[in-house]
């Protein structure tokens, strides 16, 4: 029995060593297999192996470097990079070519010092080398880079799309009678063919020229040719492009003339920051001379190639591809705004807090230009809530934020600040709910040291971005809408609770929470009567110095200074009485509704010692409509609504600009109508000049036209950002909401006090006006006096005081604050005080609560 088993155990191990010998011998023979494939540069083939191989030894320094390289050449740049990194991480070099091919993907990716250091070391390590390559032209390139790229500029991307077709230029989106590219392979087809090219061009119906790239009649590199038709409608013999177009040390391709603007686009070699880079010159196609040649520089032109710039001006769009996303054989063909300019951008992070789902990072930012309209994203964020942020470098925006769950979108405003050097925004984006449990966000802007490897990965991540289409410049949709909620009484108040107790106690603490909110409305409409008033006596009493002023002889100067005076006063007038407008068209204040919700508070809490809660919710259903529009009016926002209309004022300002600017093209345009009927004038038969000088007389009635809507748009829009500017009144808003905290509630409804003073602002308006503009004459004139003063009314002065005369805002030390501490009024005898108001020093945040 022992003889048997060891006879089995000495079998067992033969057989053991055998198959051990076996596997050895296999993973042997896929080494061998696929060094052979990867030395013939068979890399696809050769891939399948190391992949294999790599498997089982993640750690092998040559798996990783084979397989990179691998990578590399027949998918996927960018992917090729963490496989040269374990290989330099181990600190075994199984090739100098793995710098070589590290440098590459690094210049690819924006990151030119350690590209720069990649090559150098490649350089160092293969001057042994049979046939090093020369990187000194790749060096130079990425030093050149360095100096062109500075900071994220964004292109005025459409639309893009990808293709793996040879053919990459199949893919533009002409309108159907504009341009189609053709091939030429009849154009010095010995030679080309040699070099496996095939000349193309663009061309559209009744073109008498082509413009193509060939290796011409003998050469080696490609140069840009042109080819007219002939009197016989035959293509002529084709002609290098002269004027220092074809540089002798590059290539130069895909040629494209605009006739409109007399430009040539084409790509070349030449001074390049890698591969082809798009350049453009005047060229003049009668005598078959370039100008004034230049590179379109970054964004347009980047460290991989950049082909084939046309025009398609019948859709106000240009095409260019570019294989800026690393894929092997793909090209990424970008739209842009044919008449839209690049723009550096103010480039910012950010991180998203989602306290309500911690595990949903998912968040999505919409900047909508106030001034152009103009929408910029959505910026979304990663797994880890990490977002970047382009924007033009000034501006103000609407910042619209949104959340998986959110019951609704979260607007705020958001103005790019100007930074220190060095400096850069962090911004962090909390979404919670407070004690009542209602939907909270917090955008938080943060100032910090700008570490310049920071801000070149932030260059990187926005360019990948752009190059996977994630910032176009257009409007998309918007996450997809929330989940309904449940059909339950909670939601037909729009709550979310679950059963009847949770809806009684949630129900409870809004009631509460509007009673609260609405005090603090009346608070703050309070203040602002009280300082309207005021400041309406400052007015008085100044519009009066000015009527004396006209009455007597007095100095320019005097009357300057009035002027400067009332001016302050007004903006500070205008402010107010926009305020109080917005809250009475809002029933703000409403001290009736304040009384019956206080009431209404007090009875619920009765009710709720006696654990009644069926007459409660018997209560709300019965007066369920009444009880929303209350919640309605205590769920105002007059700060809000004031921002509001501020963002309708830049609407309608913008609005009227554009109308403005297109008036003055069509101006432009009839013009050069006139101009060129004029000209053409004394070559014309007296036939011709008959028909010709009525046409001239028709365009100058035209031109007459237009000046006149030109003149009325101009009016109107100077009227509007008049407007504006009394909005744009951030720190007197901040300080007045700060004040209101401390504002004692009026006893009494004063909204014919309102009224009243809404009536006395409006009969001072029309007698500053006069006043006013009799003061300017005269200052015009340089007269001293004048004959028919503007008086006030009963000729009476106020006897209010005002030190510094207006209500205006002074920031010192980060601290807001109001004037006229020291005013007083009187009043049938009484003095009255004002309260001074202020505000402690603020941070860059917004806090808003979603109701």
């Amino acid at each position: 029995m022992r003889t048997k088993r060891l006879i089995y155990f000495i079998f067992t191990l033969l057989l053991f060593g055998q198959n051990h010998s076996a596997l050895a011998q296999s993973q042997s023979s896929v080494e061998k297999r696929a060094a052979q494939a990867f030395e013939q540069q068979n890399y696809a083939a050769a891939l399948v192996d190391y992949r294999q191989l790599l498997a089982k030894d993640q750690q092998n320094p040559s798996f990783n470097y084979h397989y990179g390289v691998c990578l590399f050449e027949v998918e996927n740049h960018f992917e090729a990079a963490k496989y040269f990194d374990v290989a330099l991480g181990l600190k075994q070099i199984p090739d100098p070519l793995l710098y070589y091919y590290r440098a590459q993907i690094y210049q690819e990716q924006y990151f030119f010092a350690q590209a720069i250091s990649a090559f150098e070391n490649y350089q160092k390590l293969s001057l042994s080398s049979k046939n090093p390559i020369d990187v000194s032209t790749r060096i130079a390139q990425c030093r050149l880079a360095t100096t062109e790229i500075t900071a994220f500029i964004r292109l005025p991307l459409l639309a893009l799309s990808t293709t793996k077709a040879a053919k990459f230029y199949a893919a533009y989106k002409f309108s159907p009678d504009d341009y189609t590219i053709y091939e030429a392979p009849e154009v010095h087809s010995k030679n080309n063919a040699k070099q496996g090219h095939v000349p193309v061009y663009a061309y559209k119906r009744g073109m008498k020229y082509r413009i193509l790239a060939s290796y011409g009649p003998k050469g080696t590199q490609l140069d840009l040719y042109i080819q007219k038709k002939d009197a016989n409608n035959n293509w002529a013999t084709p002609q290098l492009i002269g004027g220092g177009v074809n540089d002798p040390n590059s290539n130069e391709s895909f040629g494209f003339y605009d006739a409109a603007s007399q430009t040539l686009y084409f790509s070349s070699t030449a001074n390049s920051i890698g591969g082809h880079d798009l350049y453009k010159a005047n060229f003049e196609l009668s005598t078959n001379s370039a100008s004034a040649i230049e590179k379109m520089p970054y964004p347009y032109s980047s460290p991989t190639d950049d082909l084939f710039y046309v025009c398609d001006a019948a859709q106000n769009q240009a095409y260019f591809a570019t294989s800026r996303q690393g894929v092997v054989g793909q090209y990424e063909i970008y739209t842009l705004q044919l008449d839209e300019p690049v723009r550096p951008n103010f480039v910012f992070a950010g991180l998203f807090s989602n306290e309500l789902q911690p595990e949903s990072k998912a968040l999505s930012l919409q900047f909508t230009d106030l001034l152009t309209s103009e929408v910029y994203g959505p910026f979304v964020s990663d797994a880890s809530g990490v977002y970047q942020v382009a924007l033009p470098q000034k501006g103000d925006f609407l910042l619209e934020i949104r959340v998986d769950g959110a019951s609704k979108a979260y607007q705020t405003r958001f103005s790019v600040p100007n930074l220190k050097p060095q400096t850069a925004l962090q911004q962090q984006v909390r979404y919670f709910s407070d004690e009542l449990g209602k939907e909270q966000w917090q955008v938080r802007n943060q100032l910090l040291d700008l570490d310049p490897a920071t801000q070149l990965a932030s260059l990187s991540k926005l360019q990948m971005n752009v190059a996977k289409g994630g910032l176009l410049q257009a409007k998309t949709s918007a996450l997809e809408s929330t989940k309904p909620l449940q059909a339950s009484l909670a939601a037909t108040w729009g709550f979310a609770a679950q059963d009847t107790a949770a809806f009684v106690t949630q129900m409870i603490d809004t009631l509460l929470a509007a009673e609260v909110s609405l005090e603090n409305q009346v608070r703050l409409m309070e203040l602002l009567r009280q300082d309207f008033e005021q400041q309406l006596d400052v007015r008085e009493q100044l519009l009066a110095k000015l009527s004396q002023s006209m009455a007597q002889p007095s100095s320019a100067t005097e009357r300057k200074e009035l002027l400067q005076e009332l001016a302050a006063v007004e903006s500070a007038l205008a402010f107010n009485q926009r305020w109080i407008q917005i809250n009475q068209a809002a029933n703000i204040p409403d001290l009736v509704l304040l009384d019956t919700l206080r009431a209404m508070n007090e009875r619920h809490q009765a009710l709720l010692l006696t654990g009644d809660s069926l007459v409660l919710l018997a209560g709300w259903t019965q007066q369920q409509t009444a009880l929303q529009q209350y919640l309605e009016i205590a769920a105002f926002d007059g700060a809000s609504a004031l921002e509001a209309a501020a963002l309708e004022q830049q609407r309608s300002l913008q609005k009227l600009i554009q109308e403005e600017a297109a008036i003055k093209a069509q101006q432009q345009q009839v013009a050069q109508q006139i101009k060129q009927l004029q000209t053409a004038l004394p070559l014309q038969s007296k036939k011709e000049q008959t028909q010709t000088q009525l046409q001239i007389a028709a365009r100058e009635r035209e031109s007459k036209a237009l000046d006149a809507t030109a003149s009325q748009l101009r009016t109107e829009r100077e009227a509007a950002a008049a407007e504006l500017q009394v909005f744009d009144q951030a720190s007197r808003k901040a300080a007045y909401l700060k004040a209101a905290e401390n504002q004692s509630l009026p006893q009494i409804n004063l909204q014919s006090s309102y009224d009243e003073l809404l009536a006395q602002y409006a009969q001072q308006e029309d007698l500053s006006q006069k006043l006013k503009s009799q003061v300017a004459v005269s200052l015009e004139n340089g007269n001293v006096s004048s004959t028919n003063p503007i008086s006030t009314e009963n000729g009476n002065v106020s006897t209010t005081n005002s030190e510094n005369g207006n209500l205006g805002s002074n920031q010192e030390n980060g601290n807001i604050e109001l004037a006229n501490s020291n005013r007083t009024s009187t009043e049938n005898g009484n003095t009255t005080s004002a309260n001074p108001v202020s505000s402690e020093n603020g941070n860059i945040s917004s806090t808003n609560s979603e109701n």
